[in-house]
């Protein structure tokens, strides 16, 4: 009885710390998702505050060095300039000339605003900025600067194993230990049982003897 109640108290010890450890890592993992997407921001913010910059002084943005097709995700900042109908009109990259529009984000920018938003190009997720380009620069009318979140999810997906990695080492010597803890005291519990039951027999041993000498 003893031995079940330790195990019982043990595996109710190890759920409860599990369940408090997987809310611990999920809400790390948020945290963490939402640092570096604020991150790919800021880069993205400040992309733009150069590329427009640039923009402005020679009336066409920097392009980057022919990539090659297999390290294209690495690039990571794709660059383009569209008129007022959202047709491009200058590109960083070549493989940028096809770069998905968002129609509500360039609305917005052609009305001065600055937005962030997310879609699908090529199959892949990517985060995106537009943005008003600077006065006198032509037929430019918006900056569309983004960005692939496939290294952000790869990043993401490796922290994120790492922490159940770490949090299942936890529960598993908290486990060990409590079981050796229910064992040692299922044990206590045993001894403590056999030293009474000895107790026991010695009195009634005691008791007979004395009966014995009362009837003679």
């Amino acid at each position: 009885m003893a031995f079940r109640l330790g195990r019982t108290l043990a595996v109710r010890f190890a759920v409860t710390m599990g369940v408090a450890l997987v809310a611990i890592v999920l809400w790390a993992y948020q945290g963490m998702i939402q640092i570096l997407r604020d991150q790919i921001d800021q880069s993205l913010k400040t992309t733009y505050e150069v590329q427009a910059s640039t923009l402005a002084l020679q009336g066409s943005i920097f392009r980057l060095p022919k990539v090659d097709e297999r390290r294209f995700v690495e690039i990571n900042r794709l660059v383009v300039v569209r008129d007022v109908t959202g047709h491009i009109v200058q590109a960083n990259a070549e493989q940028a000339m096809d770069l998905t529009l968002d129609s509500t984000a360039f609305r917005r920018a052609l009305a001065g605003r600055t937005t962030t938003t997310e879609g699908r190009w090529r199959g892949r997720e990517v985060r995106v900025l537009y943005g008003p380009t600077p006065a006198g620069t032509g037929a430019s009318a918006v900056l569309e600067v983004a960005a692939f979140l496939a290294p952000l999810e790869a990043a993401s997906r490796r922290v994120l194993f790492r922490m159940i990695a770490t949090a299942l080492a936890v529960l598993s010597r908290r486990w060990s230990a409590e079981s050796k803890r229910g064992s040692a005291a299922s044990s206590g519990w045993s001894m403590c049982r056999q030293k009474s039951a000895q107790y026991r027999n010695a009195c009634s041993i005691t008791r007979e003897i004395q009966r014995s000498s009362e009837v003679r």
